[in-house]
Formats: C-alpha cells, sequence, structure tokens
C-alpha cells in the first residue's frame, strides 16, 4: 500500500476546473484518495504555481499536506 499520492499542479487544475476534459477522472481519484484515507501531498511549488491563477478552495487545501520548498 502507499504511503500517499503527491498531487502535481495539473491534477490540480483538472480537478478544480470543471470545464477541464478530463475532471471527471481527476474527481474520481480524488474521492478515492479520501475514501481510502490516502495521504494527498502537495508541495509548496505547486501551490505556488496553481495560486497564479486562482487559490486553491479551502475544502482541497485542508485535506493536503502541504510540503515545504525545501
Amino acid at each position: 500500500m502507499a504511503d500517499g499520492v503527491l498531487i502535481d499542479t495539473s491534477f490540480l487544475i483538472t480537478l478544480a476546473d470543471k470545464n477541464r476534459a478530463h475532471h471527471d477522472v481527476a474527481v474520481s481519484f480524488w474521492r478515492y484518495f479520501l475514501e481510502n484515507e490516502i495521504t494527498i501531498f502537495l508541495s509548496a511549488i505547486v501551490v505556488s504555481e496553481f495560486s497564479v491563477k486562482q487559490a486553491i478552495p479551502p475544502e482541497m487545501l485542508r485535506c493536503c499536506v502541504v510540503l515545504p520548498f525545501n
């Protein structure tokens, strides 16, 4: 069993944007992670890249462990 999953910027964008082609797939993965108590890691770099266009929704951020730059 995996210790967790590290989310990248494209996954986060696809998860947040209902108009993206694979949004439903990203939502399915997200639900799977939550339902199976898989730790979701989010790097500070991904947070900074995503935040250029929009803020990460608080309900998504609360589900993640944010990793520092170093």
